[in-house]
């Protein structure tokens, strides 16, 4: 109800708006009024809660009468029994209903509603409300509910709603009194059974004023008043039709954004929030937006593929079902303060993939895997901004139609359980300052070093048809 006051208050002077509202209503997670007026939308709310309105009119106001009960309607003024006359050709003398029909219509008696919760998945959602033995059932999905407690109360107000207008009365009468949002009691009917009390939901009033229109066109007459109503048995709780869809959202953009100094902000299901381009009282804060789930090109439990969109993104937005309410982030672009990954058009033959370290990274910090697809240059390039680990349960198989070089900045260690070969068609050479050890394909073994330390703890063997000593 907080949207609704707060509109309210604008929109109608103080004390011209009454709330007779016997129910409490959940604050909504998130609520767009989208390409719509401010009355289309709190209409637009008030069916979907099943509230009704009408106005009370007085010499000096009008004031606008929300209701959620049939036992908030109150009575016409005055008496509330009219009488049933009948069209008898002649002008009554006092207040009477000349002509009252009453109608029973087919309609549906049970409806079904469900919803799906992610923070839930497995939950299911499905809840019913039926009328006594039901036979025409109505299925809506999406309900807006995320909980059963929540459903049941839907289920309930829709098949309200349906069963609103299943028994109605039309009727012509002379009594002013009648006003839209008052009940009456009907007598005297020559059908006894239907002098009940009935809930006036529309009035149509017409007048005639005789000698004013005398005083002006020269024709006289007599004052005379009629009016033409719909009405339904007062103990039927209305429900109002929904009538006004809810505008359907359409793809957009708009800006991630997140607390003061935070370029990552994001909780634990990895949504994000948002400021739209039209939003005029969004300040570009964590306040900005409900939060939005991010699209993902694969996802799964524990397995796919994860990347958050970051504080000043531009991310493309749609919306569930095309609700306003449920929006979810299903791609980024760029844009002139957030060029693309690569210039173009003159790099339009690079593709990848580049991180930016966390926090405060700046344009040198950064992951990357570049794919080069220039005819003749394809190369694919790896950075690691920082530590580069590499997990190969069982084998790993290398193989290189050329040159191979491996650089390395400081030690590097290489271990092997069971056995190490390594094995070149020409030579090996092992190379470390002055020293090296060179091994041919002729089997040539070369120790080259300024002192040559041959040792054996416990026995050394030399083994040779010549051994040349200098």
């Amino acid at each position: 109800m907080e949207i609704a006051q707060q509109l309210l208050k604008e929109m109608l002077p103080q004390q011209q708006c009454e709330f007779r509202l016997n129910r409490s209503y959940e604050k909504r997670r998130y609520c767009t009024q989208y390409g719509e007026s401010d009355w289309h939308f709190l209409s637009r709310l008030f069916e979907e809660e099943g509230i009704c309105y009408f106005f009370q009119h007085f010499p000096d106001k009008h004031i606008l009468t929300l209701v959620d009960d049939r036992v908030a309607f109150a009575p016409i003024v005055g008496s509330p029994t009219v009488s049933y006359l009948g069209d008898e050709g002649m002008a009554p003398d006092e207040e009477t209903i000349s002509l009252f029909t009453f109608s029973r219509a087919v309609s549906s008696d049970s409806v079904s509603v469900s919803s799906h919760n992610f923070k839930r998945p497995s939950l299911d959602l499905l809840q019913q409300a039926n009328a006594e033995d039901p036979q025409f059932e109505v299925y809506e999905y999406p309900s807006p509910f995320g909980y059963p407690e929540r459903g049941k109360h839907l289920a309930r107000i829709r098949l309200e709603e349906k069963l609103t207008m299943r028994e109605s009365a039309t009727g012509t009468s002379n009594c002013h009194r009648f006003t839209a949002g008052f009940t009456f009691e009907l007598q005297d009917h020559d059908f006894a059974e239907l002098d009940n009390g009935y809930l006036l939901l529309r009035v149509v009033h017409t007048g005639w004023q005789g000698h004013v229109l005398g005083e002006q066109s020269g024709i006289g007459g007599d004052c005379s008043y009629s009016n033409e109503f719909v009405a339904i048995p007062a103990d039927v709780t209305p429900r109002p039709e929904r009538l006004l869809e809810c505008p359907r959202g359409r793809l957009q953009t708009a800006i991630v954004v997140g607390p003061q100094g935070e370029e990552i902000y994001a909780d634990e299901y990895g949504r994000v929030k948002v400021q739209f381009h039209w939003d005029r009282a969004g300040k570009k804060n964590e306040n900005s937006s409900c939060w939005l789930r991010v699209s993902q090109p694969w996802s799964g439990a524990g397995w796919g593929f994860a990347a958050l969109p970051r504080v000043g993104d531009e991310v493309l937005v749609d919306f569930i079902n095309g609700d306003p309410d449920w929006p979810i982030i299903v791609g980024s672009v760029n844009n002139a303060a957030s060029p693309a990954l690569y210039p173009l058009p003159e790099e339009r033959f690079r593709s990848g993939i580049r991180t930016r370290s966390y926090p405060e990274g700046d344009r040198d910090n950064f992951h990357e895997l570049r794919f080069d697809d220039r005819k003749g240059q394809e190369e694919i390039f790896l950075k690691s901004e920082r530590d580069w680990n590499v997990l190969v349960k069982n084998d790993k198989s290398e193989a290189v139609g050329n040159d191979s070089k491996e650089e390395v900045g400081a030690d590097k260690t290489l271990r092997a359980g069971r056995r190490l070969r390594i094995e070149a068609g020409e030579s090996i050479e092992l190379v470390c300052g002055a020293a090296s050890i060179t091994l041919d394909s002729l089997g040539t073994i070369t120790l080259k070093g300024t002192t040559v330390e041959v040792a054996g703890s416990q026995h050394l063997q030399l083994s040779s048809m010549k051994i040349d000593v200098n």
